[in-house]
């Protein structure tokens, strides 16, 4: 009887796993697939323009979304997260490691979509009409930067995130960066 249980979750876990592996795969095509010329709405026939996304105008719906009201380009970590998650419904894994990973990869979506609309942000003195290729977060988190910590100000701290954030994602250490970099010196004397 346990053995029935066993397989009744096992082949559970395993369809949610190809669901997911599904709808990661359909955003994240859809996602890089995107074009902003793209008609956003699903009404054929009152909509006569040629649709670039591989999936059709739902596609083009939804990375609409997707890249104009998140983190722009780099939401693309939402797709790998489910695809990371799936896989791990399919070998029935753990998935503390996925949710480590997704908390890396969506700190790092978000420094990325800052960065994306820090050119922008800098160019009309934080006053940003348009979110692309950024998205909204991106766009209104450089806007409010530039506003209140200026130029320099908000060029520093994306520096500082971005070495913060590398040294949390990677087995990198700054001690031993310092030991050799020191080393290096006294070896050019």
């Amino acid at each position: 009887m346990a053995k029935r249980k066993k397989n009744t979750k096992s082949a559970k876990s395993q369809v949610w796993g190809v669901i997911f592996l599904g709808l990661g795969f359909f955003l994240f095509v859809s996602i890089a697939s995107f074009s902003i010329n793209d008609p956003v709405n699903l009404n054929v026939q009152d909509n006569p323009v040629k649709v670039q996304n591989l999936f059709g105008r739902l596609g083009a719906s939804v990375s609409y979304v997707l890249m104009q009201w998140t983190l722009g380009y780099p939401i693309l970590f939402l797709p790998l997260l489910i695809i990371i998650l799936s896989i791990g419904y399919i070998i029935q894994k753990p998935l503390k490691t996925a949710f480590k990973t997704g908390w890396v990869l969506t700190a790092w979506a978000a420094l990325f979509s800052v960065m994306l609309a820090m050119p922008e942000a800098i160019s009309k003195m934080g006053h940003i009409t348009e979110y692309y290729p950024s998205g909204l977060i991106g766009g209104f988190i450089a806007s409010k930067m530039m506003i209140y910590l200026g130029k320099f100000g908000s060029l520093a701290f994306l520096f500082l995130a971005t070495a913060i954030l590398l040294f949390l994602s990677t087995p990198l250490e700054l001690a031993g960066i310092f030991r050799k970099l020191s080393a290096a010196l006294r070896n050019l004397k």
